[in-house]
């Protein structure tokens, strides 16, 4: 190996490295959860909103008590909706991850070809140019 290709491996290696560190950055199952309770967090609050600017207007007890049990029954459709969505994510999260270092492993390769290429062409007009020896 001469010096450029040396130059070349530890560019590659530097380069393998960053894409570790951004790999490291892959959705995890933890990550997923996480995001999925912030939804629900968040709907659950909406829904709770929704419900006290609904009950507001109703001014009979019963009226109350029947419409508070038909916003539970909505409210928790819709948490077992999420939960099914959250856990239809988690499902696909293996073959997502294998998506993500398959694109780093691509990306990472093209870059360690492309410049190999480049750095022989250089080479290449640079050798065009010297002057033959005698």
């Amino acid at each position: 190996m001469n010096g450029w290709q040396r130059l070349w491996a530890v560019g590659c290696a530097l380069a393998a490295i960053a894409l570790l560190v951004v790999g490291s950055q892959i959705q995890t199952e933890k990550k997923v959860i996480d995001t999925w309770e912030r939804i629900k967090t968040t709907h659950i609050s909406e829904l709770a909103q929704q419900e006290t600017q609904t009950l507001e207007g109703l001014h009979s007890s019963q009226a109350r008590a029947a419409m508070r049990e038909l916003l539970q029954k909505s409210a928790d459709r819709e948490m077992s909706r999420i939960d099914g969505l959250r856990d239809r994510d988690l499902l696909d999260l293996p073959a997502k991850q294998g998506e993500e270092v398959r694109r780093l492993i691509y990306i990472w390769l093209a870059w360690a070809v492309a410049t190999y290429v480049i750095g022989w062409a250089i080479r290449w007009v640079y050798r065009g140019f010297r002057p033959k020896a005698a």
